[in-house]
């Protein structure tokens, strides 16, 4: 069917199904943004937003089955404690590599920070303030062997600890 032909109100019916196709569209693409899944082309942490770092990312399974990605321990184990969910998996900071969350070594509370920073905000009255808490710290890092978690807590201090510890760090922290 030419568009020459039609009549209003089919001109008016395809104008409000491309207006409709639009706002869908619209309205998908701001859910993936929000929801975390989209962000300028980089992935993000899904408990805090910031962007992933690859030598601490860490992957928890939902209860439906879904991997989430936490730009470190810490946020990937909030995520597992507030949402009943399994910690999987997490990245050797000396190789890069993934190792199962359960049998890696976790470094708490030392100098080795790749999502924390120091924050400067801007309030609506124009208030300029320091960001003094952030929920990635104290950082947790995490390594497949033992050797190498204590070599780097020669260099960056903090204290070495197995999943456990690491969940009940984070629990306390978030007051359960």
């Amino acid at each position: 069917m030419e568009t020459g032909n039609l009549k209003g109100d089919d001109k008016r019916l395809i104008r409000t199904l491309v207006v409709m196709v639009l706002l869908g569209l619209g309205f998908c693409l701001f859910y993936l943004i929000q929801s975390g899944r989209l962000a300028s082309g980089n992935p993000v942490c899904a408990v805090c937003k910031r962007p992933l770092h690859q030598a601490q990312v860490f992957i928890v399974v939902s209860q439906q089955g879904r991997e989430q990605r936490a730009c470190c321990p810490r946020c990937g184990l909030r995520f597992a404690i507030e949402s009943d969910a399994c910690p999987h998996q997490a990245t050797d900071f000396s190789t890069g590599k993934l190792i199962p969350a359960e049998t890696a070594y976790y470094l708490e509370g030392s100098d080795i920070m790749e999502c924390c920073s120091s924050t400067t905000l801007r309030s609506d009255s124009g208030m300029i303030c320091e960001m003094h808490y952030d929920r990635c710290m104290p950082s947790l890092v995490t390594f497949a062997r033992a050797d190498d978690a204590h070599g780097y807590q020669q260099e960056h201090a903090g204290r070495v600890i197995d999943l456990a510890q690491a969940r009940r760090s984070v629990a306390r922290q978030i007051g359960r």
